[in-house]
């Protein structure tokens, strides 16, 4: 029972850091698109 449970919990923190990554890669490339964007004017 008990392994169950921390592969479970394990699986959960595991799905926040990917989701945490895509965030800071997201934000990264929006700032890229703004600095592209200045670069154009």
């Amino acid at each position: 029972m008990g392994t169950s449970t921390e592969r479970y919990h394990r699986k959960k923190r595991l799905r926040k850091q990917q989701e945490e990554r895509q965030e800071d890669t997201r934000k990264k490339l929006e700032e890229l698109m703004e600095k592209n964007k200045d670069k154009k004017k």
